[in-house]
C-alpha cells in the first residue's frame, strides 16, 4: 500500500470523499471532494463553498498537486435550495488537455463547469494542508484575497433548463467529443423520512428508475 494522501483528507465529511475520478491524456488521475472538509469543525465544512481536487501520477504513485475549487452559492445551483449542505460535487470528466468538465449540484438540480488545472492553482503541501491553519480554507469566504489561487471556471450547462434531464444526477461520462452521457441515482428505491417503510416494515419502493440520458454539449468546449 502506498500512503500518499495529505493528511488533512482526514477531516473529510462522512460519505462525502472522492466522489468524483477522471483520467486525463497523460494518464493523470483528478479526484473531486465531494463536500469541502470539517475543518475546524462540521460546521465550517457545511457552511463552505470551498472544497478542493488532487491530481495523482499513477507514474510516481503519489499525489503530485492539490487545486482549491469554490462552488456557486447554493441558491444560483439550485433556486430551491438554501441550505448550503447540500452542495456536491458528484463527476469530473476530462476533456483534453488539462481540462475538466465538473458538476455542481443538489439533489434537485446540477451545473456543469469547465475549469482548467493551472500549475501555478497548485497548493499541495501549503498551509492550508495544515489542520492548525486559522481560518482553514473552507472558513475563508473569499479565497483569492486571501492569496488562495483558486480555479477560474466556466459554466457550461445549466441541467435544470435541460429537457428530460432527471434529478440526482451523479454519473456524467463524455461519450464522443461534443456528447456526454448523464446518469442519475435512484438510492435503490429508496426514500427519507417515514414513508420509507411500510406499517409491517417493509421497504416502499420510491418508483424512481435509473435513467441514462444524452447532451450534446455547445461548440467550442
Amino acid at each position: 500500500m502506498v500512503e500518499s494522501l495529505p493528511a488533512v483528507l482526514l477531516h473529510r465529511k462522512i460519505n462525502r470523499g472522492f466522489e468524483g475520478l477522471a483520467q486525463l491524456p497523460g494518464g493523470d488521475l483528478v479526484m473531486a471532494l465531494q463536500s469541502p472538509l470539517s475543518l475546524p469543525d462540521g460546521d465550517a465544512g457545511n457552511a463552505s463553498l470551498n472544497t478542493r481536487l488532487l491530481r495523482f501520477s499513477t507514474k510516481k504513485k503519489a499525489v503530485t498537486a492539490e487545486y482549491a475549487y469554490r462552488v456557486d452559492p447554493v441558491n444560483v445551483v439550485d433556486p430551491s435550495e438554501d441550505d448550503t449542505s447540500e452542495l456536491k460535487i458528484s463527476s469530473v470528466v476530462a476533456l483534453g488537455g488539462d481540462r475538466l468538465l465538473v458538476e455542481e449540484r443538489t439533489d434537485k438540480a446540477a451545473r456543469l463547469q469547465v475549469v482548467k488545472l493551472d500549475r501555478r492553482s497548485n497548493i499541495l503541501g501549503g498551509r492550508y494542508d495544515d489542520d492548525t491553519t486559522s481560518p482553514s480554507l473552507e472558513q475563508l469566504d473569499d479565497p483569492a484575497a486571501s492569496g488562495v489561487p483558486v480555479l477560474a471556471k466556466k459554466l457550461v450547462v445549466d441541467l435544470g433548463t435541460v429537457s428530460g434531464v432527471p434529478q440526482k444526477i451523479e454519473g456524467v461520462a463524455r461519450v464522443d467529443h461534443d456528447t456526454l452521457a448523464l446518469v442519475n441515482d435512484n438510492d435503490f428505491g429508496m426514500t427519507d423520512g417515514a414513508g420509507a417503510f411500510d406499517a409491517q416494515g417493509r421497504l416502499v419502493d420510491s418508483g424512481i428508475e435509473t435513467t441514462v440520458v444524452y447532451l450534446k454539449l455547445p461548440h467550442g468546449i
